[in-house]
């Protein structure tokens, strides 16, 4: 092995170690902070933290899933992927190989379980309706209730997700409208806001993933959400402020809200007050 081989891997192992020795000392902080709260999921936190590093959700039973066990087929005529996701096609972005395909269905499912912290939900008692999916990336909930609603507006800006979104609602393609543009606080060629897009559209149901941008939806969207939005499903974690942020505007909108009470974990920042958030609110307008 030559010397700058050597070096290199030397500077790997030591960048290696340095990550494993903060993430040992932050994990101590992490339980210490867990000793002082009273959630009701608290305790399996402590649980699952005293014998695990970090994981985005943080409970054993995400563990009792096998990214194995998730059903991929490589389709030779649109030369992509797809996956099984509850007996339907799922189709993914190009690039990616078998593996990576089952390990993103993977951690999908455990995201869509009933006691996830991440779970949207689409309420059972609402008719059929136009929904949008801000932030739909691959479709999963999209498709979950592409039967139960009559229209759904796909919010998704990544190029790549565009093939693959259309190939999955194939079935469907009446009954969607992909949109490439962002949803916030402005409009031109690529953004746009809830107010502007929906002025002369029906909208009933809105699920929103918009890695930081809900805060922004809602505060332009108020129009809508106030006269047309009847339930709505929203992230709570990109931010450590977003979920009083989110709830206070949905409250202000005239909203009931219901938060899952378990949590996500982000290592970000140095308080770990920040690192566990609550995932998704439920709001249904009175």
């Amino acid at each position: 092995m030559n010397i700058l081989k050597w070096h290199e891997q030397l500077v790997k192992k030591l960048r290696n170690f340095r990550h494993m020795h903060r993430e040992y000392a932050d994990r101590n902080r992490l339980l210490a902070y867990l000793q002082t709260i009273e959630w009701e999921d608290a305790e399996e936190l402590r649980h699952f933290f005293s014998q695990h590093c970090f994981a985005r959700v943080p409970y054993f039973w995400a563990e009792e899933l096998s990214y194995l066990d998730v059903e991929v087929t490589f389709d030779e005529d649109k030369k992509m992927y797809y996956g099984d996701w509850n007996g339907r096609r799922l189709y993914w972005k190009r690039g990616e190989t078998k593996r990576s395909v089952q390990r993103n269905i993977h951690y999908l499912r455990i995201e869509q379980l009933p006691q996830s912290p991440h779970r949207y939900l689409f309420p059972k008692d609402l008719p059929i309706a136009t929904a949008a999916d801000l932030g739909a990336a691959e479709g999963s909930f999209a498709l979950d209730i592409i039967d139960r609603v009559n229209h759904v507006y796909l919010f998704e800006c990544d190029p790549e997700w565009a093939e693959p979104l259309a190939a999955t609602f194939a079935p469907w393609k009446d009954k969607i409208t992909i949109v490439s543009k962002y949803i916030g606080r402005t409009c031109d060629n690529e953004h746009t806001t809830l107010d502007e897009y929906f002025r002369d559209k029906p909208l009933d149901f809105i699920k929103a993933d918009i890695e930081g941008a809900e805060v922004d939806a809602i505060a332009y969207g108020k129009e809508t959400m106030q006269n047309k939005v009847r339930a709505a499903a929203i992230c709570l974690y990109h931010r450590s402020t977003d979920e009083n942020d989110v709830l206070s505007l949905l409250y202000e909108c005239g909203y009931q809200c219901k938060v899952n009470p378990r949590h996500m974990f982000f290592h970000e920042g140095d308080n770990p007050k920040d690192w566990l958030r609550r995932g998704v609110v439920q709001a249904q307008r009175i």
